[in-house]
């Protein structure tokens, strides 16, 4: 038996052995060890990941160009538009897949609210030659109302309930270029992604809807996404509408 046990250990002994000198003679001959490849491979993956996601934030720039070209013409063009279109379809893709715990592209984000805020100020103060960049900024403001409710912007909400919740710029809003039920999805996005609030814009529309009866279309607009969604807000003004 003892006999059997030395055996044993001595084929164990030579088997390690061998696989030592194997793996020496490898390195030597600069052939990579299994390790090494995984840990090789590993490093590659992190480095494709970290393009990709760098690739998808560079989609959120390009709207950002593409609304400021909008923005700075201040008029409506085919092309400008489609462009615009074509690069927000890309970055409503990769924003839920890429930009979630990404901090690395802050920037680009803030440069993106801004333009948006931008556009809208564009509109406000120029309202009758200027209806470009209200409709790109409607255009985008899901991808807005997303990133903030990720969590990602900075100020932007409050600039916006400060040019939205104003009188006089909802007024200018709900009789310009675009149609009532347009106005109120736009107004049902923001408040869905916390970019203005409900009780703010309530208070500004239980003022307009007693003289002005677009401003009460845009509020039925408004009711009806509301009650798809089964949301029971705006009470005061629903009790004075219906």
């Amino acid at each position: 038996g003892e006999q059997i046990v030395l055996s044993a250990v001595s084929d164990a002994k030579s088997k390690l052995s061998e696989e030592f000198a194997r793996k020496e003679s490898k390195s030597k001959a600069g052939v990579p060890l299994q390790h090494s490849t995984k840990v090789e491979q590993s490093h590659q993956r992190h480095i494709d990941d970290t393009n990709a996601v760098g690739s998808k934030f560079q989609s959120l720039a390009d709207l950002t160009m593409a609304l400021k070209v909008v923005c700075d013409k201040g008029v409506c063009c085919e092309k400008d538009f489609l462009q615009l279109e074509e690069v927000k379809q890309k970055v409503t893709i990769h924003v839920e897949k890429y930009f979630i715990g990404c901090d690395s592209s802050l920037q680009t984000i803030q440069h993106f609210e801004t333009q948006v805020v931008s556009c809208l100020t564009s509109f406000f103060s120029e309202p009758g030659q200027l209806n470009a960049p209200l409709r790109a900024a409607v255009e985008v403001m899901d991808i807005l109302s997303l990133l903030n409710m990720m969590g990602y912007l900075s100020s932007s909400a409050a600039e916006l309930e400060s040019l939205i919740c104003n009188i006089t710029n909802l007024q200018t809003l709900i009789n310009g270029p675009l149609r009532n039920d347009e106005i109120g999805k736009f107004l049902f996005v923001m408040i869905e992604g916390s970019l203005i609030t409900h009780l703010s814009l309530e208070g500004v529309f239980l003022q307009l809807v007693r003289d002005d009866d677009s401003a009460k279309a845009v509020a039925y607009s408004l009711f009806r996404l509301q009650d798809s969604e089964g949301q029971a807000i705006m009470v005061r003004l629903r009790k004075l509408l219906l």
